[in-house]
């Protein structure tokens, strides 16, 4: 099994259509923690600090780092 890594996200841009995202994970936040790579058609989630930061699905992952869900697009680096 694939080990689990340290990565930072950060949310990008809000696809979420009715206004506020219901889970106040608005553009600018940022969550770092422990997981493992998005992977399409699964949802991403990261442990840390005593909290867990989950997406909805990941419907697209590209080269450089980013990955869009059905309510948003994140930028994630492995933090070293």
């Amino acid at each position: 099994m694939e080990e689990m890594l340290k990565y930072k996200v950060e949310k990008l841009v809000s696809n979420f259509k009715d206004g506020e995202h219901p889970n106040k994970i608005e553009t600018g936040y940022s969550f770092e923690g422990l997981g493992y790579y998005p992977v399409v058609g699964q949802s991403f989630s990261l442990v840390g600090k005593g909290r867990i930061f989950q997406t909805s699905t990941v419907t697209n992952t590209d080269k450089d780092g980013k990955f869009e869900t059905n309510n948003s697009t994140y930028k994630i680096t492995e933090v070293k």
